[in-house]
């Protein structure tokens, strides 16, 4: 019974893991978008004060990019350490343990 609670909880928390990454990174991206297109039309018009703008914003995209690819990185390695967790429980679906 202590199992199937564990399995019970670790269910739960990839779930939860799954939900955070799912709501995080489309909005980064789609932050990391918007700073590239206002990147784009600042270099487009030079003047002074849009230089000193654009330097900001570059360096936004930098962060940003740097959270995106840390993001997708964390994601890829949760995924795979999931997917090993998973591999050692499949013994459980075997048919001497389906009666516990």
């Amino acid at each position: 019974a202590s199992v199937l609670k564990e399995l019970s909880v670790l269910e739960r928390q990839e779930r939860d893991l799954e939900k955070a990454v799912a709501v995080l990174t489309p909005e980064v991206r789609r932050m990391l978008k918007g700073l590239d297109m206002e990147y784009v039309l600042s270099k487009d018009e030079e003047k002074e004060e849009d230089k000193k703008d654009a330097s900001k914003t570059e360096e936004s995209l930098k962060v940003l990019s740097l959270i995106d690819r840390q993001l997708e990185s964390h994601r890829a390695t949760a995924w795979r350490k999931i997917a090993e967790d998973h591999r050692m429980l499949c013994s459980f679906t075997a048919d001497g343990v389906k009666g516990l």
